[in-house]
Order: structure tokens, then sequence, then C-alpha cells
């Protein structure tokens, strides 16, 4: 599920830029959230600067806080709608490790079938079982993944919104 802070920067950490993302170490805000391990866009980044007061909507990616948008105090909507931003939350979020040790395991599923019922095809069978239930769970965080963008997105939207009624 997406969150959003609004408040002050006070400070942050140290942060490296890798192709159009930015690594924060660490955001501090002043009502006292503290977010580690940010990732964002350059672009949104550029907006980020202590003493300022900015709205962001993020989500938790693993380890990863993942900034998904932001909303400067001059009312500046900022979407991370960047495909390399995308992309790299996809797969912080769904694939990772996991993806190397399910197909280990499901290599190993096929040989053990293999040498115990000397039939290729059912070694094949239990190899394409341990696939589906593996890329299935892969599919719902992928799901989830994209309402958690989706909701967090339409919150900062909504909030410019009545920033601009008003």
């Amino acid at each position: 599920m997406a969150s959003t802070v609004k408040s002050k920067v006070i400070g942050y950490g140290s942060s490296k830029v890798k192709g159009k993302t930015r690594e924060y170490t660490f955001l501090e805000f002043e009502d006292g959230t503290k977010l580690k391990n940010v990732i964002t866009t350059t672009y949104i980044a550029d907006h980020i600067y202590v003493g300022e007061e900015i709205e962001i909507s993020y989500m938790n990616v693993k380890k990863f806080q993942f900034i998904i948008g932001a909303r400067s105090r001059r009312g500046e909507l900022m979407l991370a709608s960047d495909d390399s931003m995308i992309i790299t939350a996809v797969a912080f979020y769904c694939i990772r490790d996991s993806f190397l040790i399910s197909t280990f395991v499901g290599y190993w599923i096929g040989k053990l079938s293999l040498i115990q019922y000397e039939n290729i095809q059912i070694a094949i069978r239990h190899f394409a079982y341990f696939a589906i239930a593996v890329c299935s769970i892969y599919l719902y965080k992928f799901i989830k993944f994209t309402k958690d963008y989706k909701s967090g997105v339409a919150a900062l939207e909504e909030s410019s919104k009545q920033v601009q009624a008003a």
C-alpha cells in the first residue's frame, strides 16, 4: 500500500545516481518520518531540498522505499513514470534473488523426478507444476505493485485538486 508524507525535509543521507534513478541512504522529515534506502527519479530528487515542504507518495518495496510521486510546495506534481524507475521497482519487488533460487529448485525437482520415475514426461510435468506456481506468485506481486502504484498516484492527484480548489 502506498503511504504519503507531507512535511518539511530536515535532512537526507548520501545519494548516488544510477542512470535516471537516485538512491538516498535516508530522508528525514520534520514530522518525525524517516525513510531509509530511498529510490526515486533524478527529476523528483532535484526538488528535494532541506527546509522545503514536499508531499511524497511512496511504497515499501522489500528493504527500499520507492518514491512514486511528489508534489512540491509550488504545487508542481511530479510522477515517477520513467520506464527505468518502474522496471527497477518491479525488479526489486517481484524478481530479485527469488527467481534464481526458484529456477535452481525447479531444475532439481525435474532432475529428481527423472531419476525416480525414469520418465522424461513426468519430470517435465513436475518442473512445469513448480514453474507455474512460482510464476503465479510473481504475477500476484506484480498486480499488487501496480495497484499500490496507482493508489499512490491517485492520492497525490487528489491532493493537487484540493490545493487548486482552495
